[in-house]
């Protein structure tokens, strides 16, 4: 028994060649672009055309990159990350790019977690980003656009002894991106990254801590397959890709950059 498809309407042509993936004209925010795989990603947004505002809690004088706004908030605190989305908008007028990059990284024994240390991580690693992806939602509308959750692959499988909460928190926030495509296509293509161990160059607070870092680093090299770390603008290209006509078809997806880490 034949069963017959049917197609809504024709999509325009896909653009061949390096047009694929051109991310010129889009304004974009980045959250937490002042260090790390945000400000990897601003810059690559820049380079290829892109206008980019920043949302950090880092004042603009403490980050290098030349971002058409750089708003300062902490996105722990509901208010200011709303408000930090409306001056965004002030400021660039129609956004067709949220990257919900910012996040705190801390691991912590199951002995030690507390309820502080829960709702710390909880309102910067998911609550945050949920509500600025409602927040784009409204302001976009009908419009095309495109949301990139930078979740971790420690969200996809288990990591290291510690992670428990902030690694819980990144596979809900893996989960919400797949629901928010379901509910926000055929408009808006929502998906997320999930980086492995990317040398983004975080500050250690005492030596015994940057040789932990160290240790653990060597550890994980020998794991991947890759045999390296990776590098933020590894990251920034696939957000770019994201971003782009090129994934047009591609929507609720965590896509893992990790060297072929978690194939161990």
């Amino acid at each position: 028994m034949s069963q017959e498809i049917v197609v809504s309407e024709a999509l325009p042509s896909l653009p061949r060649g390096i047009e694929a993936f051109s991310v010129a004209q889009r304004r974009v925010i980045v959250t937490g672009g002042a260090r790390g795989i945000g400000r990897a990603i601003a810059r690559r947004f820049m380079d290829d055309g892109a206008t980019v505002a920043v949302i950090d809690r880092s004042p603009r004088s403490a980050a290098d990159v030349d971002v058409a706004a750089h708003v300062t908030a902490d996105l722990a605190r509901p208010d200011e990350c709303v408000g930090a989305f409306d001056e965004v908008i002030r400021k660039l007028g129609d956004v067709d790019v949220l990257i919900n990059n910012a996040a705190i990284i801390q691991s912590m024994s199951i002995e030690d977690v507390s309820a502080d240390f829960i709702a710390d991580l909880s309102a910067v690693n998911f609550t945050a980003p949920v509500l600025l992806c409602r927040e784009f939602a409204r302001h976009c509308g009908q419009r095309q656009a495109q949301i990139v959750n930078i979740a971790s692959s420690g969200g996809v499988r288990v990591s290291f002894p510690g992670n428990t909460v902030y690694g819980s928190l990144k596979a809900a926030l893996a989960m919400a991106t797949a629901y928010l495509a379901k509910e926000l296509g055929p408009q808006m293509r929502v998906n997320a990254i999930a980086p492995g161990s990317i040398a983004s160059g975080h500050a250690h607070t005492s030596p015994a801590s940057e040789e932990r870092s160290r240790q653990l680093r060597q550890r994980i090299v020998e794991r991947t397959a890759l045999r390296r770390l990776g590098e933020p603008d590894e990251v920034a290209a696939l957000a770019v890709f994201l971003a782009s006509d090129a994934s047009r078809y591609i929507t609720g997806q965590t896509v893992l950059i990790d060297g072929g880490w978690l194939l161990d």
